[in-house]
């Protein structure tokens, strides 16, 4: 039985060389009929499933290999069935699984997003807020653009979660780097006006007048400040 399993592990290694994928999944299941704990079949047929967005096939799979049995390594291996559950539908599993996966790999900048963009999926909110504060802490100081994705992903996390003095200590670290960013602005001034913290968002209204694009603009934002004024300032 070794030895016929051994022989159509080769036969499917050929197939997949040349393209002839379904060959080549007939080929490891007729290895795996030989020798059904065959680790080697086992791994390459899942990986072979994936490949072919076999998702339900790749999920029975994977689940019979342990910690260090795949090629992959287990922190790839715990992604790649975070991947498969999503797939699935399954994105309570996929966020758990997204989490081991970040266990394993602590310095992996694209699992802390997978689980933040999960957690926030399933409103898991704290949950991602931590994934996105560990994404935060793995860019590079030099990606000023991925620096300021996730800074505003973060805000909007916060804000969804009613940490309003957050967003806003978040927010005002972005203007230190970038004074005039109006995205930035004008976020601080509906996060002050949520906070009915009315003399901040009129001063950052002020603040938008200046840089708006076009005349359209600057009387959309300054009627926007006069309203302010007149209704909540005094």
């Amino acid at each position: 039985a070794d030895e016929r399993a051994t022989a159509w592990l080769e036969v499917a290694r050929l197939a997949e060389e040349i393209g002839a994928l379904d060959q080549a999944a007939r080929a490891y299941d007729l290895a795996l009929i030989e020798d059904p704990g065959n680790i080697s079949a086992l791994d390459a047929r899942g990986a072979l499933a994936f490949r072919l967005a076999d998702f339900a096939t790749a999920d029975l799979i994977y689940r019979d290999l342990g910690a260090g049995e795949s090629v992959l390594g287990d922190d790839e291996l715990a992604l790649r069935r975070s991947i498969i559950a999503e797939h699935l539908g399954r994105d309570s599993e996929s966020l758990q699984l997204a989490q081991l996966a970040q266990s394993l790999g602590p310095g992996r900048r694209d699992v802390a997003m997978r689980v933040q963009e999960l957690a926030t999926r399933v409103g898991e909110l704290q949950l991602a807020l931590a994934a996105a504060r560990d994404e935060l802490e793995l860019i590079p100081l030099d990606d000023d653009e991925a620096q300021l994705a996730v800074r505003f992903a973060l805000v909007e996390l916060l804000r969804e979660a009613g940490e309003l003095d957050e967003a806003v200590d978040e927010l005002e670290k972005i203007l230190r780097d970038h004074p005039v960013h109006a995205g930035a602005i004008e976020t601080l001034a509906q996060v002050h006006m949520a906070r009915a913290d009315w003399l901040a968002a009129t001063r950052y209204l002020y603040q938008l007048v200046p840089l708006a694009p076009s005349p359209v603009h600057r009387a959309e934002r300054l009627y926007q400040l006069g309203e302010a004024v007149l209704v909540h300032v005094n």
